[in-house]
């Protein structure tokens, strides 16, 4: 980038650097001599407001003043304060005169040559912490000079006393200050003159010092600058005389050329020593390239004939492998299938045994619900003693019926006396007609009873009949069958266990082929490795041959490289 080809030299950034300090020294020497030079006008213009304030006071008529202070409406008096003060400012150089008085504790002006200032007008916040000490006896002064407008002023005040020697009020006047102000411009000129006079006064020295050091590095840079441009000449050396900091420098570069001389000396020795000995290890090298590549080449076609053998055998062991793996399926078949007879074998043995169970257990149940049946239609036969019960009632009932005809005949008989008793005679004789229906309807439903239980006793009979037959034969068929299957199962099995013993016999002569054809798989593996070992040992001594016979190559061009450079310096 531009920027950075800007180039600035170190005199011109010492002499710049130089400069601005002295401006630096310069301005802040000035602005401390010039704050000190204002603070000591202002504090004499201070004190000529204070003394000229004193004088005025004692120039007016003390008594006016207080008649004016108490507004006795005496305009003559305000006017003759007023015409004297005027006369006062002519005379001493005040440019304002005012007096300020407390009226119930406010301060307040109470005589103003100023026209802003109108009569009993409040006192401005800003002067309250100067006229206090006014009151108190003491004269104050502003510490800076004021410009509001009306030019440079110093205000300052003084006590006025009454008859009574105590403090009535307070006088003030604005002082012209521009002759301080005057005085302050003068000696800031006088400064800035100074100062740049002593600031160009530096440079000039400054310069001169710098362009004499200046000189003495260029000196230094020349003789790098040949060492650069190949051009250096080792025997010759910087001739400074300073007992400084850059006559250090000179030394120090001197010994530094004087260190190079002999280090390029002793580099040139030693090249042409190993230039000697690259130039034999070339030969060498050379000659160990030629003979690893023939062995190599030897190695890679012994390698390419086992690879060839070893690919034979892996074929063979793969055909085995198939092999073996399939009657190893077999074998597993075969036992898969002589257990799953045996299984079948011992579902058979559990269904005959099962058949024989449950066939006993059924004859048992049904001699059981036989006799339990038959003795359940024996207690329903019970039934028949509610017909004869019912026939009872039904009698008791029709002779309840005639007694009750009975007593209803002697009740008419008897006239008044035995009309109750015909009221309970017909009662009974409803009581009998009803019990009379009640035993026959019971009698109905028992002879339906007597007719279900007989019906539900025929066909309890031929449903247990039924099962006995038909339950105990099927499982009589069932037993047959379960035989049938166990003897199949057990001839099923034998078979199985012949061609699983002839299949692991077949698996076991494989196993031992296998292992034949493995062992030499392996020992063609290892014969291979070793080939391949010694051809890949052959390559890489061959590539490290070449490689060291390229760094060879390269340490050759580097020695070239090395004396180029060493011949451009001057040792002799």
């Amino acid at each position: 980038m531009e920027f950075m080809k800007f180039r600035l030299s170190i005199k011109l950034r010492l002499v710049v650097s130089v400069t601005l300090m002295f401006i630096i020294f310069s301005i802040v020497l000035a602005s401390s001599v010039y704050k000190m030079s204002s603070k000591k006008y202002v504090q004499q213009g201070g004190n000529e407001a204070v003394s000229v304030a004193s004088l005025i006071k004692d120039m007016y008529d003390l008594q006016i003043v207080e008649a004016v202070k108490d507004q006795d409406g005496d305009k003559a008096k305000y006017q003759y304060v007023l015409d004297f003060s005027n006369k006062l400012i002519e005379e001493t150089g005040a440019k304002y005169i005012y007096m300020i008085a407390k009226y119930d504790g406010v301060y307040k002006y109470f005589f103003s040559n100023n026209e802003e200032s109108a009569f009993l007008e409040d006192l401005e916040e800003s002067y309250f912490d100067l006229v206090e000490p006014a009151f108190q006896g003491n004269a104050s002064v502003m510490p800076y000079m004021d410009d509001s407008g009306y030019g440079k002023l110093i205000t300052a005040f003084v006590p006025l006393y009454n008859s009574k020697g105590e403090v009535m009020a307070v006088l003030g006047i604005d002082y012209d200050a521009e002759f301080v102000q005057k005085n302050i411009n003068e000696v800031l000129h006088r400064i800035v003159l100074i100062a740049i006079i002593i600031l160009l006064a530096s440079i000039v020295v400054v310069y001169f010092i710098i362009n004499k050091m200046v000189k003495q590095l260029k000196q230094v840079d020349v003789k790098l600058q040949e060492l650069i441009s190949s051009n250096g000449d080792l025997t010759k050396k910087i001739d400074v005389k300073r007992n400084d900091e850059i006559g250090d420098i000179c030394n120090r570069i001197n010994q530094l050329l004087e260190y190079i001389y002999v280090l390029i000396k002793n580099i040139t020795d030693v090249s042409k020593s190993v230039r000697s000995s690259i130039e034999k290890t070339k030969k060498s090298v050379d000659g160990s390239v030629s003979e690893l590549e023939s062995v190599s080449s030897s190695a890679e076609e012994v390698n390419a004939m086992i690879e060839e053998n070893y690919s034979s055998i892996e074929d063979i062991t793969n055909i085995i492998d198939l092999v073996k793996e399939q009657l190893t399926t077999i074998s597993t078949d075969l036992s898969n299938g002589k257990n799953l007879t045996g299984e079948v074998k011992e579902r058979a043995n559990d269904i005959c045994e099962e058949a024989v169970r449950e066939s006993e257990l059924i004859e048992k149940d049904s001699e059981r619900l036989t006799v339990s049946v038959q003795e359940k239609i024996r207690q329903a036969s019970n039934v028949e003693k509610i017909n004869e019960l019912t026939e009872k009632i039904i009698d008791v009932a029709d002779k309840t019926s005639m007694l009750a005809l009975n007593a209803s005949i002697e009740a008419a008989r008897a006239g008044e006396a035995g009309r109750g008793f015909s009221v309970v005679a017909e009662e009974i004789s409803k009581l009998a007609e009803d019990t009379t229906v009640t035993a026959k309807g019971i009698k109905q439903i028992s002879e339906m009873i007597v007719s279900v239980v007989e019906e539900l006793a025929s066909e309890s009979e031929s449903m247990v009949g039924y099962v006995s037959e038909k339950t105990v034969g099927a499982y009589e068929k069932l037993k047959t069958v379960g035989e049938d299957y166990l003897k199949n199962s057990e001839r099923i099995t034998e078979i199985f266990e012949k061609m699983n013993a002839q299949s692991t016999n077949i698996e076991n002569s494989m196993t031992e082929v296998v292992d034949a054809v493995n062992a030499i798989c392996e020992a063609t593996k290892e014969c291979t490795a070793g080939v391949g070992e010694v051809t890949n040992l052959t390559v890489s001594l061959t590539m490290n041959s070449q490689d060291n016979k390229e760094q060879v190559k390269h340490n050759e061009d580097m020695m070239d490289l090395l004396e180029t450079e060493l011949n451009k310096f001057i040792i002799e």
